[in-house]
């Protein structure tokens, strides 16, 4: 048997899964969650000099915006890996500020997060997820993030 389309069995399953009395509870238990990490990019982020943030309601993944009046575009950072150093570097050559916040993060810390510009924007900053399981690695994330940020002060 094949499938008409790749929603055909989303399609015949979500009625059942809804109708489970352990649906509503789980995605209370979710949003309890995605909101516990909220608080903490708050904690971590929201009082940083240069950082605007703005709390979701909800959602998985929070925005950064920078304030660019305190913040140094034209930042180095060591990139040991030579190979790396010039990928890093083209990738973000000529190209927009978040751009290259998130390509030299990821370059030094191994922490991925999306620049603003690639969702179409005109803030400088960027969108990381709140889905990391473990609350420890997700505080050591946030600490490196903040970390990053403060280097590229002016």
């Amino acid at each position: 048997m094949l499938e008409v389309c790749s929603t055909t069995l989303p399609q015949y399953v979500l009625p059942i899964i809804y109708e489970d009395p352990r649906y509503l509870p789980y995605i209370a238990q979710r949003i309890a969650k995605y909101q516990q990490r909220a608080d903490l990019v708050a904690k971590y982020l929201g009082n940083v000099q240069g950082v605007i943030y703005v709390k979701p309601s909800g959602a998985f993944y929070a925005s950064i915006v920078f304030d660019m009046n305190c913040i140094n575009e034209n930042f180095e950072v060591e990139i040991s890996n030579p190979e790396l150093k010039q990928l890093t570097e083209r990738a973000y050559s000529g190209k927009r500020f978040d751009k290259k916040f998130c390509y030299s993060l990821l370059a030094t810390t191994g922490i991925c997060v999306v620049p603003l510009s690639g969702f179409n924007s005109t803030y400088e900053g960027f969108r990381m997820t709140l889905l990391e399981q473990d609350e420890a690695k997700f505080v050591w994330i946030l600490e490196k993030i903040r970390d990053f940020i403060f280097a590229i002060h002016k």
